[in-house]
């Protein structure tokens, strides 16, 4: 059995612990299934380190480009983004430029770790 308890409003515990609450959460498991929850645990653990030190980066992102970094990550090329968007594909070379320069980031392999965001 497994139970998730937590102090942040409306059980949002990720963004509750981004932000700097607390949460406890409690976990009912079978030995056997210990190292897996332990994965788990790590990772989630890591999630959370990257969204926290990496939120302020985000929040300087226009809500476009936001919208442009979105659909980068779903695997659009410029061409399509720009359709979607009723843009040039100019547009969204420069709207990738800043998301890169904001966000420090020189590749697409570097910015995949932003999905946490969505």
């Amino acid at each position: 059995m497994e139970t998730l308890t937590t102090i942040a409003p409306n059980n949002d515990w990720q963004i509750a612990l981004v932000n700097g609450q607390k949460a406890l959460i409690s976990l009912e498991i079978a030995i056997e299934d210990l190292a897996i929850y332990r994965k788990l645990t790590n990772a989630l653990t890591k999630q959370l380190d990257f969204l926290g030190s990496n939120k302020s980066s985000f929040e300087q992102l226009t809500r476009r480009e936001k919208q442009v970094l979105h659909q980068i990550l779903q695997g659009y090329s410029n061409e399509a983004i720009a359709d979607m968007l009723c843009v040039s594909c100019y547009t969204i070379k420069t709207h990738r430029k800043n998301i890169n320069e904001k966000l420090n980031c020189k590749t697409m392999v570097e910015l995949l770790p932003y999905l946490l965001f969505f």
